[in-house]
């Protein structure tokens, strides 16, 4: 890679990339959430309503689409090979073995937040569990049930994306230091995403 390169110099905005876009096995990967969460529902329910609200019947299923809507929102990895890469291969002195492995590693990353939004499931839906069961009780007794329910349920998806940024502070930095080879390349993407965001907000406030 041509260290010369100075990133300072690069204009991002003046890059002609497509926008970027998911790859359609991430829509089929979201389809198959949705039907997922909807099987789950529905056999959660079997066990009685109670059962069905404080286990795994509400919940469960919301943060399944949820996840599967996270990841099938992230630019692709077709994306990145179309679009990305073409332009990284004119603008650095780059080897086909090192956009292979920036390649291996955007792919890594989409499974990394699907991972990371599994275990946001799991610990949000324990988390529901012991609560919703010490306070549905007190809650019906008070006759309040129907006010509260949408705080409670929104403060279980807060506590889910606090899960879910909390893995990914975390894994973030360990999955780049395994890929720090092609670190310049990772930046690069990453600077023309910030450069293009920044874009499409100047031109909402005009």
């Amino acid at each position: 890679m041509d260290s010369s390169t100075n990133d300072e110099q690069i204009d991002y905005e003046s890059m002609e990339l497509k926008e970027a876009r998911s790859d359609r096995y991430q829509v089929v990967v979201f389809l198959i959430h949705v039907v997922t969460a909807v099987i789950i529902s529905v056999l959660s329910f079997s066990d009685g309503w109670l059962s069905w609200f404080v286990g795994t019947g509400v919940v469960t299923p919301v943060l399944l689409c949820t996840t599967g809507l996270f990841y099938g929102v992230l630019p692709g990895k077709n994306w990145y090979r179309d679009e990305m890469v073409p332009y990284m291969s004119r603008t650095f002195m780059v080897q086909e073995f090192e956009t292979d492995r920036f390649l291996k590693f955007i792919q890594t990353r989409l499974y990394t937040a699907l991972i990371t939004s599994y275990f946001s499931t799991i610990l949000t839906q324990i988390a529901w569990f012991h609560i919703a069961t010490f306070t549905i009780p007190f809650l019906e007794y008070a006759g309040i049930f129907g006010e509260f329910f949408v705080y409670l349920f929104f403060g279980m998806f807060i506590l889910y994306c606090l899960f879910l940024i909390f893995w990914l502070i975390v894994l973030e930095p360990i999955l780049k230091s395994k890929f720090s080879d092609v670190s310049q390349l990772i930046e690069f993407s990453e600077n023309w995403q910030k450069a293009t965001k920044d874009a499409k907000e100047k031109s909402k406030q005009k």
